[in-house]
C-alpha cells in the first residue's frame, strides 16, 4: 500500500487552507498519509489557523511549519520534504485550484506502473477552462521555453501539482533552486531520466483571494534555467537581481532624457533619475528577487534606507576596483567593466545579507 506525504506551501491562504486540508483528509482516509503545511509567516494568520483547527489527537498526522527565516515555494517544498516520512511526496497549492480528488488517480498510477513522477497536467486534453486567457497564454509560453531544456513529452512542466518518489526529491534537495516557484521544472531539468507520466486534472478557480502568479515567476524561471545550465556558478538569485537592475537602468535613462527634454539641468535630471531608479529597483527586488521581504510601510521604508547604504558601498567598490585595474595598466573599458562587475556582486551580496535580510 502506498504512503504519501502531501506538502502544501502557503502564503496568506487563510480563506482557503482549511477547506483544502479537510478535503485531503477525506480523500486520503484509507491511505497512509501525512499533510505538511509549510507557511511563510503569513500576515493573515494562515499557520495559526491550521494549528488551531487541526489540533485534535486524530489530526496528529497534520503538521504545520510556520517559518520566518525564509520564503519561496521551492524552499518550502524542500523543508516539507526533509520532514516527510512516507514513500511518496505530493506537492500541491493551498488555494483550492488543485483538486485533492485528482491525487487519488495519481497515487494509483504511480503505484501500478512504478513511476518516478506523476504530473497533474493542466494542458492534457485542454483541461484549463478555469484559467484566464492571459494566464493560459503565459503558461503556454513558459511551457515552450521549458521544452528547450526538458523532453517535450511533458505537457505541463510548470505545474504546481505533482507526485514523486520521496527518494528523488530528497536526493535533489541540495541542488534545487530554493528561491523559485517552479520546483517541478527544476526536478525535470536536473534529472532527465525520470520515468514520468501525467494525469489530467481539474484546474479549479481559486476558492477565495487573488492568484500569486505574476512577473516574478517569469524572472525566476529564467534565473533557474541559467543556474542549472551553469551548474550553480551563476546563482539564480543573482541573475534575477541583475535583470531587475537592467530594468532600473532603463527607468534611469528614460527619466533622465525626459527631464532634459523639458530643459531641466543635467544635475537635477540625473539626480531625479538616480532616485527613481533606486526606488524602482528596491520595490522590484523586494517583490521579485527576495519574495516580498517587506510588506507594510515602515519596514519597507527602513529596508529602502538599508538598500541605499548597500548601493553606496557597491559604488565605492566599483570605483576602487576600476581604479586599481586601470593603475595596473588595464584598458579603460576592461577597468570599467571590472568595476561594474565587482560593484554588482557586492550590491547583490549586501542586498541579500543586509538590506533584505
Amino acid at each position: 500500500m502506498a504512503s504519501v506525504s502531501v506538502i502544501i506551501p502557503t502564503l496568506n491562504e487563510r480563506a482557503n487552507i482549511v477547506a483544502v486540508v479537510t478535503e485531503l483528509r477525506s480523500i486520503l482516509a484509507e491511505i497512509d498519509h501525512e499533510i505538511i503545511v509549510v507557511d511563510d509567516d503569513s500576515i493573515d494568520g494562515t499557520g495559526d489557523l491550521v494549528r488551531s483547527t487541526f489540533s485534535n489527537e486524530s489530526d496528529k498526522h497534520i503538521l504545520c511549519i510556520k517559518r520566518s527565516w525564509d520564503r519561496g515555494l521551492s524552499s518550502a517544498v524542500v523543508v516539507g520534504a526533509s520532514l516527510s516520512t512516507k514513500q511518496y511526496i505530493c506537492v500541491m497549492d493551498g488555494d483550492g485550484q488543485h483538486s485533492p480528488a485528482d491525487l487519488g488517480e495519481m497515487i494509483k498510477l504511480i503505484s501500478a506502473k512504478d513511476l518516478d513522477l506523476v504530473i497533474g497536467s493542466r494542458f492534457l486534453e485542454h483541461s484549463v477552462e478555469s484559467m484566464s486567457w492571459v494566464r493560459r497564454a503565459v503558461s503556454k509560453l513558459g511551457t515552450k521555453i521549458a521544452h528547450c531544456f526538458i523532453p517535450k513529452t511533458v505537457t505541463d512542466p510548470l505545474s504546481g501539482f505533482f507526485l514523486a518518489k520521496s527518494s528523488i526529491v530528497l536526493d535533489l534537495k541540495k541542488r534545487l533552486y530554493k528561491g523559485g516557484f517552479k520546483i517541478l521544472f527544476d526536478i525535470l531539468m536536473l534529472k532527465k531520466d525520470l520515468n514520468v507520466s501525467e494525469v489530467k486534472i481539474d484546474f479549479n478557480r481559486r476558492l477565495k483571494g487573488d492568484s500569486k502568479i505574476n512577473i516574478a515567476t517569469f524572472y525566476h524561471v529564467v534565473g533557474q534555467i541559467i543556474e542549472n545550465i551553469t551548474r550553480g556558478f551563476l546563482p539564480s538569485g543573482f541573475i534575477v537581481f541583475m535583470m531587475v537592475g537592467l530594468l532600473g537602468l532603463v527607468v534611469h535613462l528614460f527619466v533622465l532624457n525626459s527631464l532634459i527634454s523639458f530643459d531641466v539641468s543635467f544635475y537635477w535630471s540625473n539626480a531625479s533619475a538616480l532616485l527613481l531608479g533606486l526606488v524602482n529597483n528596491y520595490l522590484l527586488n523586494n517583490s521579485i528577487t527576495f519574495g516580498s521581504r517587506y510588506v507594510t510601510f515602515w519596514p519597507k521604508l527602513i529596508g529602502f534606507l538599508k538598500y541605499i547604504l548597500a548601493n553606496s558601498l557597491s559604488v565605492i567598490a566599483n570605483i576602487g576596483v576600476a581604479g586599481y585595474l586601470y593603475m595596473g595598466e588595464f584598458g579603460v573599458a576592461a577597468s570599467a567593466i571590472g568595476g561594474i562587475v565587482s560593484g554588482a556582486f557586492l550590491n547583490y551580496f549586501m542586498s541579500k545579507e543586509f538590506a533584505f535580510r
